[in-house]
Order: structure tokens, then C-alpha cells, then sequence
């Protein structure tokens, strides 16, 4: 709390519902406290906004939105945006060429890790197997893209899928990745940060999701598609699956091939 208090904010806006966030910039001191005036808060808050019920039932965008627009704050619209200089993609460019991959190719993102705990990730072997799909498709590369936690899931996919994939798992920066996506024609992705990377930059993407709630934490961007399961279970939040996994288990490679060929469609003219 002395250390928050050593920046003298003027704002704390809120976007976590919890007591201890709203305890911790009271303690600070902040003078204009801004959140939901959920779970107990409303003392602490000098600017409570009712919660609309409706919200919760969309995507955490405008959920967090309407924190804003409770307070009459201007806003500057919902849709995500990331910028990419030429510089950063030049080097992408000089990446993908060490590894033989032209700007002729058709470029394709696999991201199969998530943080978290493993619920959110779909099967290694499975990925393996759409790589080999993929990459029977003329012009398409694939590569695994992935932090350096990831370097031994993405190096096990790519021996599976008998080297038809380039393991660049924590090999590049975060830029360097965001640079690299820009580049792609389709990333297929976990529930991930790089979900949202790819919808920022709309990047066409395959998001896999299970566990989570894919209405409200979903890719924004409409060259998105969502491949999911319906369970009775889900969405359950768990970081590791306590039963079958079924959410995931019952989304196969041919799904999501059949869902990559439209993106991909010009490879073979």
C-alpha cells in the first residue's frame, strides 16, 4: 500500500469485483475510487456504479465497459486494436525465411498452450494430427507458437506431426510473436492471450475453447470462429478437468480442419 501510495494516483478504476481491491486503494489513499459496488464495496468505492444483471450475461468487454459508462466517462468503443511497426515485421519475415518459409506461403499459427492449468488445452496428439492435415494442404506452413514454459508441448507436436511443423516455442518475444500473427492467415488457438492478440489485429482464428465461458471471454473480432462442445458441465472454470475432459476430448481434428479449410482456400487455386 506505501508503495501505491508513492505514485499519488488520482484514480483506481476497479475492474475486479473483489473486497480486497477496493480495500487496497482505499488504504492507498487513491482519492477517487471507481468500481462495482458489489461484494460488500460500496463504503469504499467514491464512485459505485449499479451493475446491470445483462451484463453478466455478455462478453467481459462491456462488462468492464459499463464500469465506464456508469460514471459518464467517455469511451473510445469496444473493438481491440494493436499496432505493428515495420520494423517488427520485418524481422518476422526474417524469422520465418531461417526456417524456409516465403512470403508465398500460406502461414498458419498453432497455439496450443494456456495458462492456467491444462483445461483450456486441447490434446497434443490432436494438434499433431491437424498439423499433418494442414500441411497436405499446397502453400500451407504451419508453426507452434508458444512461451518458453510451452518449448516441450510444441517440440512434442511438432515430432508427432513428423516435422511438418516449426517449433518456435519460446523462441520469440512477445512482439516478435504479435508480428508473427499479423503475418498468418489463420491462427488456431486455446482459450489464451493470443486469442486475443489474433482478434486485435484481425487475424482470421480458430478458437478452441472448453472449460470457459465462451460468450463472455470469447475473441471479439468477427474473423473469429469458436469450435466448442456443448457438456453439461461447461463452462466449469477449472484449471485441471476433474473427470473425462470431455469438453475437449469430443472436438476432433476433422472439426477443426473443416473449420481451417475457408480460411485457407486460396492456397489451392
Amino acid at each position: 500500500m506505501a508503495t501505491i501510495r508513492l505514485y499519488g494516483f488520482d484514480l483506481a478504476i476497479l475492474m475486479q469485483n473483489a473486497f480486497e481491491a477496493a480495500l487496497l486503494s482505499f488504504l492507498a489513499r487513491i482519492p477517487n475510487r471507481l468500481g462495482y459496488n458489489t461484494d460488500g464495496r460500496r463504503l469504499l468505492l467514491t464512485h459505485g456504479i449499479r451493475l446491470d444483471p445483462a451484463l453478466k450475461q455478455g462478453h467481459m468487454i462491456d462488462y468492464y465497459i459499463g464500469i465506464l459508462k456508469g460514471a459518464a466517462l467517455q469511451t473510445d468503443g469496444r473493438e481491440l486494436t494493436l499496432n505493428v511497426t515495420n520494423d517488427e515485421r520485418r524481422s518476422a519475415d526474417h524469422l520465418l525465411t531461417q526456417h524456409q518459409i516465403t512470403k508465398k506461403k500460406l502461414l498458419v499459427g498453432i497455439n496450443p498452450g494456456a495458462e492456467g492449468g491444462t483445461a483450456k488445452r486441447w490434446l497434443p496428439d490432436r494438434f499433431a494430427v491437424l498439423c499433418k492435415l494442414l500441411t497436405g494442404i499446397p502453400g500451407v506452413r504451419v508453426v507452434i507458437f508458444g512461451t518458453a514454459g510451452d518449448r516441450a508441448l510444441g517440440q512434442k507436436i511438432a515430432d508427432s506431426a513428423g516435422n511438418r511443423a516449426v517449433n518456435l516455442c519460446g523462441q520469440t518475444t512477445l512482439r516478435e510473436v504479435i508480428a508473427l500473427i499479423e503475418r498468418c492467415s489463420l491462427l488456431i488457438t486455446n482459450d489464451s492471450g493470443l486469442m486475443h492478440v489474433a482478434a486485435a489485429l484481425d487475424t482470421p482464428q480458430i478458437a478452441i475453447i472448453g472449460p470457459t465461458h465462451y460468450k463472455a471471454t470469447g475473441p471479439s473480432n468477427p474473423n473469429s470462429r469458436i469450435i466448442r462442445v456443448s457438456t453439461s458441465c461447461a463452462p466449469c472454470r477449472n484449471k485441471d478437468c476433474p473427470t473425462d475432459h470431455r469438453c475437449m476430448t469430443r472436438i476432433t481434428a476433422d472439426m477443426i480442419f473443416d473449420a481451417a479449410k475457408p480460411f485457407l482456400r486460396d492456397s489451392e487455386s
